[in-house]
């Protein structure tokens, strides 16, 4: 299966949320591999019944939400302070990911970035996407992980 074959479809798709729908003013569309989210996103005993229900529909021709994490951006980014790393508080499409990568390899998949805090795609800073991409603190950790992370998608 290749990249082509895995359709995004953030309307209608396999795990879609309203969010999806609306990425481009709440948050930030990226490239991300499966191997990197699922470094990022809190790892537990994944039910086997799930990931293979969604492989199966997407060998069936089935089309999935975009994946998506949700940072949080530290209050010291505003004043200019870079010296601390943004923080994934939660994520949904892990079982999708994994789908993913069984399927088609470890190909970049659009994954979006929601924020907290009510920050918006507007208020992102292209330094904030930099620090992003180099340095997040995972999940399930305290401590930054290197990049790089993702590709932001023009």
């Amino acid at each position: 299966m290749k990249l082509n074959e895995i359709k995004i479809d953030n309307q209608t798709g396999i795990g879609q949320v309203p969010d999806n729908t609306n990425v481009d003013y709440l948050g930030l569309r990226v490239l991300m591999k499966p191997s990197q989210f699922l470094k990022l996103a809190h790892d537990v005993i994944v039910p086997k019944q799930s990931k293979e229900h969604i492989k199966a529909a997407i060998q069936g021709g089935a089309a999935i939400g975009a994946p998506f994490l949700n940072i949080d951006i530290p209050k010291e980014w505003r004043d200019n302070d870079m010296s601390i790393a943004a923080h994934v508080i939660s994520h949904e499409g892990r079982h999708r990911m994994m789908a993913v990568k069984e399927l088609a390899g470890d190909i970049p998949l659009e994954v979006h970035l929601f924020f907290r805090g009510g920050i918006r795609n507007r208020h992102l800073k292209p330094e904030w996407i930099k620090n992003m991409q180099s340095r997040l603190i995972p999940q399930w950790g305290e401590i930054p992980l290197d990049g790089p992370w993702f590709e932001v998608m023009t």
